[in-house]
């Protein structure tokens, strides 16, 4: 009797854990895509994301041309200030990382974002959370931007360093920058900057956020972008949506 209640009870352990091996299993195929930043795997299904290998010469003058419903937008990249950063975006870009993502935040005359893929399936509880899977430092150089003190004080306590190894232009309007989620986290996500020129705002994105290029054509298409009707979270009521990015090297 004893015997068989023990065989019994090592049968039930058995199952248990080949049970908790499948509720596993399963969990893990579920989370994973949550943790690269993909939310529907049937769309990124044939898109894989490694950090990329440093691939462009910066000794060329390298080009963004975004295309949206709204018109498109010609950016010169700083290849040569943020070499990691531009190399990442150019990278995304030619992956086509970027094709069908919407603007998912506009503040009005303060900054425009895109970037995020989970803008694809239009699900608003994650927009901000997207990314490819990976993460590139920051490249700041304060000295060059002529960071305050009080400034820098304020980022080393954030976490964020000073980076001597590039050259900085300061931000301003039309300024291209990665959006991040805190020290040596650039994605995907971008902003352009659509305060005015000189604007003392313009002050709040010195030193936090790495600058990868300047609008040069299309100021247009942003305005149209800037002036789209958002709730109270910020996300537009209409889609602005990104066909693509194609990378021009002159």
């Amino acid at each position: 009797m004893f015997k068989n209640r023990q065989g019994i009870q090592l049968l039930l352990y058995f199952v248990g854990i080949v049970l908790m091996f499948i509720v596993l299993f399963l969990l893990s195929r579920n989370l994973i895509p949550f943790l690269i930043g993909t939310q529907n795997r049937n769309i990124d299904s044939e898109l894989v994301f490694q950090k990329p290998e440093f691939k462009i010469d910066t000794n060329k003058d390298y080009l963004c041309l975004i295309q949206t419903n709204l018109g498109n937008i010609i950016i010169d990249l700083f290849e040569k200030d943020a070499p990691l950063n531009v190399n990442n975006f150019i990278y995304l870009s030619e992956k086509g990382y970027y094709n069908e993502v919407l603007f998912h935040r506009i503040i009005k005359d303060v900054l425009i974002q895109s970037g995020d893929r989970y803008t694809i399936n239009k699900n608003t509880q994650m927009y901000g959370f997207g990314h490819p899977g990976y993460f590139i430092e920051d490249e700041v150089n304060w000295d060059t931007q002529k960071l305050p003190e009080e400034k820098r004080n304020y980022l080393l306590q954030k976490g964020f360093r000073n980076n001597l190894k590039v050259t900085t232009q300061i931000p301003n309007r039309y300024s291209v920058l990665m959006a991040n989620g805190g020290p040596n986290t650039n994605g995907s996500q971008f902003f352009i900057i659509t305060l005015p020129f000189n604007s003392p705002l313009l002050y709040n994105f010195i030193g936090e956020f790495t600058p990868i290029g300047r609008v040069i054509e299309g100021f247009d298409t942003v305005q149209k972008i800037n002036d789209i009707n958002v709730n109270n979270q910020y996300v537009p009521t209409t889609d602005v949506k990104i066909y693509k990015i194609a990378i021009l090297v002159r």
